[in-house]
């Protein structure tokens, strides 16, 4: 599992490396922390953002990694070396300056480097000794003399508790020692175990390739591998046989038929490919550009009407005329400059009269006509506002009394009824008046009214 590592680089002055392009890379190959793969050196460029951070994901490794960040617009090259340990899943990200190391980096082998650093806290651990036996010496002889100096001794018995100290951290670091070391050969023995294992899986790859690669030749091949396939080429036929792995004797699998004759001394000549052994014999070696017409297409062209058939009708279409198809009566004329005919003046000069003998409400069916009241007890024509019905502006209607009840007029709240006098009824039987709307909401009563 990979470690997400959070970095953040900034310029000397302390701002943020803004598209820096960073470059991080594992000094040498080396196994991941729980030893399931390698991690190989190879070189992550990212590019930094308006913070000048960057979050990249790493596989843990023993080996130190290198990021290299360069700024040519700040003149800023950074570069830092760091170990990246094992993370956890979901776990927070490890940030850069935490595992930032010191040191110079070694190609030296694993187990060379580990006796190299087993060696190296042996000798510190016998100096520290020698020191330390040293100043203990010093110690008892400045007790011993006669007048001696007591701040002597202080400082000899001082040094001699420095130096065994030094000596117990100098074991505890060779021991430290010894244990990586026996951790770097566990690896070491680790590694070599993937390289036997790798070398089994090439040999059991080529054993696969042998199987499926088959033998030409007029004898079966000595020691087949299981499932081998032979192909006997004598007198230039093919027969293909296969090994049983059972019983070991070769099966014939059918004859090739490939017409070859083989060189003298050839063992295991490449296959002839024709077109017979494709598939396609009937296929011709002819270029696009020269194929022939093929008599499916030539029967499809053969039901198209010819040149001359063509010419017939268009001379044909040339005579046809409006009264020839029975439209001599039709004008040349354009839907907007068309007249208004004899029928649609007919039409428009007559009224549609409602005979209604209830009370009601104008409505778009009684515009253009007439609403004809034929009541003997009073009614009344409500007026409604335009939002409950959307009468037209500059629409009309008439009205007519013909019985001898009142009629009166009456605007629905929000509707303004105009007339002169401010009179909302027709004067009585016969009596007409027309109702006129000027606006939205607004009508004009005008006629014989009281």
């Amino acid at each position: 599992m990979t470690t997400k590592v959070l970095c953040r680089f900034l310029t000397p002055e302390g701002e943020p490396l803004i598209n820096a392009e960073a470059v991080f890379q594992l000094s040498k190959s080396g196994f991941s922390e729980d030893q399931t793969g390698i991690v190989m050196p190879r070189p992550i460029t990212v590019i930094t953002d308006g913070n000048g951070e960057v979050d990249i994901d790493l596989w843990p490794s023993r080996q130190i990694y290198h990021v290299t960040v360069d700024d040519p617009q700040h003149d800023v090259a950074l570069h830092y070396k760091f170990l990246v340990p094992e993370g956890t899943e979901n776990g927070p990200p490890v940030r850069l300056q935490d595992i930032v190391v010191d040191g110079t980096l070694s190609n030296t082998d694993w187990d060379t480097a580990a006796i190299l650093v087993i060696q190296d806290a042996k000798a510190a651990a016998i100096t520290a000794q020698l020191a330390a036996q040293a100043a203990a010496q010093t110690a008892a002889t400045s007790a011993a003399m006669i007048g001696g100096s007591i701040n002597d001794a202080l400082q000899a018995a001082q040094a001699a508790q420095v130096a065994r100290d030094i000596a117990q951290s100098a074991a505890v670091d060779a021991d430290g020692s010894r244990a990586a070391a026996e951790g770097v050969m566990t690896l070491a023995q680790s590694a070599q175990t993937l390289i036997i294992n790798a070398q089994t899986d090439v040999l059991a790859a080529m054993e696969v390739v042998r199987a499926l690669t088959p033998y030409y030749g007029p004898t079966p091949p000595a020691n087949p591998v299981p499932n081998a396939q032979w192909i006997d080429s004598t007198d230039g036929a093919r027969y293909s046989w296969i090994l049983d792995e059972d019983s070991g004797q070769w099966v014939e699998m059918g004859s090739i038929n490939f017409d070859v004759t083989l060189p003298e001394g050839e063992e295991n000549p490449a296959p002839i490919v024709t077109r017979e052994s494709l598939g396609i014999s009937n296929v011709d070696n002819t270029s696009d550009i020269n194929k022939p017409i093929s008599i499916a297409t030539q029967g499809a062209l053969n039901l198209k009407a010819n040149a001359d058939q063509l010419t017939a009708l268009a001379n044909v279409v040339g005579g046809i005329t409006k009264i020839s198809l029975g439209l001599d009566a039709v004008n040349n004329t354009a839907d907007v400059d068309k007249p208004v005919s004899t029928p649609q003046k007919l039409a428009m000069s007559q009224l549609t009269s409602h005979v209604v003998v209830n009370n009601t409400t104008v409505i778009n069916d009684y515009v253009g006509g007439a609403i004809r009241m034929n009541s003997n007890t009073t009614a009344v024509i409500v007026i409604p506002e335009n939002a409950v019905v959307s009468i037209p502006v500059d629409s009309v209607v008439i009205v007519e009394q013909y019985g001898v009840g009142v009629v009166s007029f009456s605007p629905s709240p929000g509707v303004t009824l105009r007339s002169r006098g401010g009179a909302t009824t027709l004067s009585g039987q016969y009596a007409s008046a027309v109702l006129h709307k000027i606006g939205i909401n607004e009508w004009l009563l005008m006629g014989d009214l009281a």
